[in-house]
């Protein structure tokens, strides 16, 4: 459908008013308009504009000019257009339909090929996806002035081709048409050589064309790009396509189309879904809000708390389908979940959607939970009937994501054993944000998924003290020194401190500095810190979750970070 008022800079800057081209004049006039178009519906401050305009050091009339810059651009633009730039303080912004702006038309379309391949439709994904590219012209802002402009959005804007390019891809090979799209994916993978699923896609265009042995060797040169450029081996994407091969899996060959065989109930597997993930978005009094309670007399973590926040704030200026992962790492008992919970309650506001919580089980009594899992749970809580939820966990995976594909969900992904345990939780909208806690590094997802690692040291002896002297009581502020070499002898690890004043309480005749005694004997201590049933309040059984914990008790004056737990630390 024709629109009146048209503007676009997916290629060169141009604005169309019917059919006829409307000239912007060359020079800062159009960085404004393109600023403005880039944030449409929002204020841009005037500040903003002149970063834009001038870098870190505008000139002392920058606000003037920028004023006059917009009432040329007006003046230019003729009437239809020049309505839609107002003026607001402490900026400006333009209000424009979602329809007469290239790059949210080409967003919106991306977005339904995504939506129509999770549900296997995959001919309406391929007509969106190619829909969508159809409106590039060309490189992203070319003629605009603007370095600065350049190095925020080009980046962005290129990245969503690229994933609108994968998208069609994808859904021309699932409809059987891999000689069509083969040339294509031979150019984008040469180069793009570190994406793993364009070299999948080449693979298995090549092995369905009948080239088996082009199929391995490009195969072989994507490994090693890989492992040259990343120093990790590929994915599961690109290796089971190749595993999947040597052994002539059957999957691999051309999909056939789909039959219009129905159930008993006249309905298909995919139409049943599509139904399903329609009626639970429409439950709108369904917001799950599964955080755990929060830990009392929380201390310090202040330096990390702002962390997150921030992470929270740039995942508001991310592309859409990407997710901020924020990887807490740290050593059995450091107090991952413990700020991970805290932080999350303290931002619940931002996530009217709701909070989902899982606890993976990575490390500790009992199995890990299986992925395939973990999704049937997260899906319940979003309202999905269990006659719904389908059985492969691919499948599980594109439904979880279209469930959540335009909320504002935290997810909170507790205990998680390694990054094939996490991936096919994540969502794939920029409206959600996804916490992770593990002892593991997680370097897959960092490498792989663009998580953002924040690491968890001891607690600092003052907060250690602090965190003991809030639990104790005043026994504690009777006997700072006692204090001090049981905060010391714990290690300064959160977990340890409280079973130690747990066990404080339970003997309150016994002075806190023989207790400390106690504790400095390395053959006992973890046996003395023992709260009773609860295995996760039982140090020795914690630390046994690491594989094997052996240290010398109050080593931590010496060595910043925790020794070795087995092999690796954790």
């Amino acid at each position: 459908m024709t629109v009146d008022l048209e503007f676009g800079i997916l290629g060169p800057l141009v604005v169309r008013c019917g059919e006829k081209v409307v000239p912007v004049r060359r020079g800062r006039q159009r960085a404004v308009l393109a600023v403005l178009l880039l944030n449409a519906g929002r204020v841009v401050p005037v500040a903003r504009l002149a970063d834009v305009l001038w870098g870190r050091e505008p000139p002392p009339s920058a606000e003037v000019a920028i004023r006059n810059y917009v009432m040329r651009l007006r003046h230019g633009l003729g009437e239809a257009a020049a309505a839609r730039i107002c003026t607001q303080p402490p900026g400006y912004l333009i209000d424009i339909d979602a329809g007469e702006f290239d790059v949210t038309r080409f967003e919106v379309l991306v977005k339904s090929a995504l939506e129509a391949g999770e549900l296997g439709s995959w001919e309406t994904a391929a007509g969106h996806a190619a829909s969508a590219l159809a409106l590039w012209r060309g490189y992203p802002l070319v003629d605009v002035e603007s370095l600065a402009l350049a190095l925020r959005e080009v980046p962005r804007l290129t990245e969503l081709r690229l994933r609108a390019e994968e998208t069609r891809i994808e859904a021309e090979l699932h409809c059987g048409r891999h000689a069509s799209v083969l040339a294509d994916i031979e150019r984008l993978a040469a180069a793009h050589p570190q994406r793993e699923n364009l070299h999948a896609q080449l693979v298995l265009a090549l092995y369905r064309c009948g080239r088996q042995a082009d199929a391995l060797a490009a195969y072989q040169r994507a490994r090693r790009a890989i492992v040259a450029e990343l120093g990790i081996e590929p994915g599961p994407v690109l290796r089971d396509v190749h595993q999947g091969i040597l052994s002539g899996d059957a999957e691999l060959t051309i999909p056939q189309p789909r039959t219009a065989v129905a159930e008993a109930s006249g309905e298909t597997p995919a139409a049943g879904l599509a139904q399903g993930i329609a009626d639970a978005r429409d439950t709108l009094d369904l917001v799950p809000h599964q955080l755990p309670q929060t830990v009392g007399q929380f201390v310090g973590r202040d330096s990390e708390l702002a962390e997150l926040s921030a992470l929270l704030e740039r995942a508001a200026e991310q592309p859409p389908g990407t997710v901020v992962i924020s990887a807490l790492e740290g050593t059995a008992g450091v107090g991952k979940t413990a700020l991970a919970v805290r932080w999350a309650h303290e931002v619940s506001g931002q996530f009217p959607d709701g909070q989902l919580y899982v606890n993976l089980r990575g490390y500790g009594a009992g199995r890990p939970v299986a992925p395939a899992d973990a999704l049937v749970g997260l899906m319940h809580a979003l309202g999905l009937a269990d006659e719904r939820i389908p059985e492969g966990i691919d499948e599980r995976a594109a439904a979880f994501r279209s469930l959540l594909a335009g909320r504002r969900v935290l997810v909170l992904l507790d205990n998680a054993r390694d990054a094939e345990q996490v991936r096919p939780l994540l969502p794939g909208s920029s409206s959600c944000m996804v916490v992770v806690t593990s002892r593991d590094a997680l370097s897959g997802l960092v490498a792989l998924n663009g998580a953002i690692r924040v690491g968890l040291d001891l607690l600092p002896m003052a907060e250690a003290t602090r965190l003991l002297r809030e639990l104790i009581g005043d026994r504690a502020a009777a006997d700072p020194g006692a204090v001090a070499r049981l905060a010391n002898c714990c290690c300064r690890l959160p977990l340890a401190l409280r079973v130690a004043a747990e066990l404080a309480d339970a003997r309150p005749d016994v002075p806190l500095a023989d207790l400390a005694a106690e504790l400095a004997d390395q053959q006992e201590w973890l046996d003395l810190l023992d709260a009773g049933d609860d295995p996760r309040t039982r140090v020795r059984a914690v630390f046994s979750w690491s594989r094997k914990f052996s240290f010398t008790p109050g080593a931590v004056d010496e060595h910043r970070h925790l020794p070795p737990v087995g092999e690796a630390s954790t």
